[in-house]
C-alpha cells in the first residue's frame, strides 16, 4: 500500500473465488481494526480487481470465466469503504453494474451454449460452496 501511495503501479495476486471474495479475504486475514485501516486505504488507491477461474467444459477442456471489478467511481470506492464495516450488499451492486463482467454471467452463456455442464454451473457460484467439478 505504501507503494502505491508513492505513484508506483502494483500487481498482486490473491487466490480466491471473486472480487467480492478478494475483499472478504483481506478482511479476515487480520483483526477487524486493522482490516478497516488496510480496506479503507485500499478503497483510495486501488484500480481494479480481476478474478478468473478455470471450469470443466463439456468437451473435457477448461474454459475461463472473469468477472472484472472496476474501482474507479467514488461509489465503487465508498463500496469498499462500507464493506470494511460489514456492509456487503454495496460491493455486490457495484460488482453487477454494467461495465463490470459478471462471472455468473458468463458461466450462464456458456451453459447455454452447452459449453457447459449444469453441475458445474451449480457448483461454480459465488457461494461459500465454490468447487469446480470435473466431469
Amino acid at each position: 500500500m505504501e507503494a502505491v501511495e508513492t505513484g508506483h503501479f502494483i500487481l498482486s495476486t490473491m487466490h480466491t473465488r471473486g472480487a467480492g471474495k478478494t475483499l472478504g479475504r483481506m478482511r479476515q486475514m487480520f483483526n477487524l481494526e486493522q482490516a478497516r485501516g488496510i480496506l479503507q486505504q485500499y478503497a483510495d488507491v486501488a484500480s481494479f480487481i480481476l478474478s478468473q477461474g478455470l471450469m470443466p467444459d463439456v468437451n473435457g477442456k477448461y474454459v475461463l470465466c472473469c468477472e472484472y471489478f472496476a474501482i474507479q467511481e467514488i461509489e465503487d470506492r465508498n463500496a469498499i469503504r462500507k464493506y470494511a464495516e460489514g456492509a456487503f450488499q454495496d460491493v455486490e451492486e457495484r460488482l453487477n453494474r454494467p461495465g463490470n463482467r459478471k462471472w455468473n454471467a458468463e458461466l450462464k452463456a456458456l451453459l447455454s451454449a452447452k459449453k457447459l455442464y449444469r453441475r458445474c454451473m451449480n457448483n461454480s457460484t459465488r457461494s461459500p460452496a465454490w468447487r469446480t467439478n470435473r466431469p
